[in-house]
């Protein structure tokens, strides 16, 4: 078509280099951040009103048996796929673990602080979650094994 002007589509090279130059400030103050503590803030952990040490094993039939620490009693046990918070929750934990060569002797702490919200932490990584924060559905799974731990003790 005569007369008409070509459009040029390329983006600008001055465009690259500012995103670039963006992306890398933003993972240098990431890591300044994670590395130091610099410009970060730490929520205070309440005091802990009640806890159960627990191991999580997975059974022949798909289900998972939770219990205080590796081999002692059963405090409940998750019917094969049920409970895919808690499943998801545990896969994390434990890869964690596995990419830091520790084993699955030490067992994971649920914490009831005494505002009632609840913890999940990993003494073998110094992980903690806070479960409340995954919303009232996902942290129910949790109190669940926290009930049924207090009426066995």
């Amino acid at each position: 078509m005569a007369g008409e002007q070509a459009i040029d589509d390329t983006v600008p090279k001055v465009a690259i280099k500012a995103g670039a130059v963006v992306i890398a400030l933003t993972i240098a103050c990431t890591a300044l951040g994670r590395y130091t503590d610099v410009g970060t803030y730490h929520v205070p952990q309440r005091p802990v009103s009640q806890s159960v040490d627990i191991a999580f094993v997975d059974a022949p039939d798909g289900s998972v048996i939770v219990s205080e620490r590796p081999g002692d009693k059963t405090i409940v046990v998750l019917a094969p796929g049920t409970n895919g918070f808690i499943r998801g929750t545990m896969r994390g934990l434990v890869r964690d673990r596995r990419m830091r060569n520790l084993g699955s002797e030490t067992p994971f702490t649920l914490a009831r602080r005494d505002n009632g919200h609840l913890t999940l932490s990993d003494p073998a990584t110094g992980r903690v979650l806070e479960l409340n924060g995954f919303g009232v559905t996902n942290v129910g799974a949790f109190e669940t094994i926290m009930q049924a731990a207090g009426r066995r003790g």
